[in-house]
């Protein structure tokens, strides 16, 4: 006879899943810089989906541009993106004008661009099994690889356009 344990998608469940992420980028000491609250989410009538965010490089405010980690358990879905708050979309054009030498850099990894209302860039992982703890741990070492890719080449492009505007 075996043991089947239902997983519920609720809070508890994303601030469990977060935890544990920030738990495994300290261990793995990680460049990574957290925002102060450990997840945000949504509940979307059709299950609850929740992000957990970064900063970039030496950009300190949540109002331009931040890393997330985000996950919608239902959807079987997780992504390491760059969020680009819509105030700022000049630099999401700008970045979406590089689009190749920013497809470059991650090579077989498909980029996703997304456009309003939320513009953001990353990777997703489809058929993610959220009721398998197992792997857990090679969901967070995807997200800590993938974000900090993200990081680099992102500080690297905004460091450029910042020396072109100098040129």
């Amino acid at each position: 006879m075996s043991l089947i344990m239902e997983v519920h998608f609720d809070n508890e469940f994303h601030e469990q899943f977060w935890s544990k992420f920030r738990e495994h980028l300290n261990k793995s000491n990680s460049s990574l810089q957290p925002l102060d609250n450990l997840f945000d989410a949504y509940d979307q009538n059709v299950g609850i989906n929740s992000y957990s965010g970064f900063y970039i490089g030496d950009i300190r405010t949540r109002s331009t541009l931040w890393l997330i980690g985000w996950i919608w358990p239902e959807r079987s879905q997780i992504a390491a993106k760059l969020r680009v708050h819509t105030n700022m979309e000049s630099i999401f054009e700008k970045l979406k004008e590089d689009e190749h030498f920013i497809q470059e850099y991650f090579g077989e990894e498909t980029v996703e661009w997304n456009l309003p209302p939320k513009f953001s860039v990353g990777m997703y992982q489809e058929n993610v099994d959220f009721t398998d703890p197992f792997i857990y741990q090679n969901l967070f070492e995807w997200l800590h690889i993938n974000l900090e890719k993200i990081e680099k080449v992102f500080n690297n492009r905004l460091a450029f356009y910042s020396l072109e505007s100098f040129s």
